[in-house]
């Protein structure tokens, strides 16, 4: 059996509330009560294509203003950028990789800032 330490380092375990009795996988990731459940050996699948559909969305979204069929500044170009860079930072969040959450985090930011600016400014 893991330590607690060992528990608490993998990032799905940060759903873990740490009062409740849990046994560990062999992923070493809490399988106990309430959100420790969502994260075990068997939603890894889910999380891949979690990544996956964000990874496509993003692509679309870039090939659509790429050959002209969407404006750069249109809503569903950013639409698109928010709802694929969501699904792609819930991916990293999921396997830990940190800097690539942050990329994400500020990719679907830069969309809402786009959105909300050219709603104030059609406002006018």
């Amino acid at each position: 059996m893991a330590s607690r330490r060992a528990k608490l380092q993998h990032p799905a375990n940060l759903f873990c509330a740490p009062d409740v009795p849990t046994s560990l996988d062999m992923t070493g990731v809490c399988a106990g009560w309430g959100f420790g459940k969502l994260f075990n050996m068997n939603n890894h699948l889910l999380f891949d294509a979690i990544g996956w559909v964000g990874a496509a969305a993003l692509l679309v979204a870039y090939a659509m203003v790429s050959s002209r069929k969407w404006e750069g500044h249109s809503s569903p170009f950013q639409l698109m950028n928010i709802g694929g860079s969501v699904l792609l930072a819930a991916n990293t969040i999921f396997y830990g990789a940190y800097p690539s959450t942050f990329v994400n985090i500020v990719w679907a930011a830069i969309a809402i800032f786009t959105i909300a600016t050219s709603k104030r400014v059609s406002s006018r």
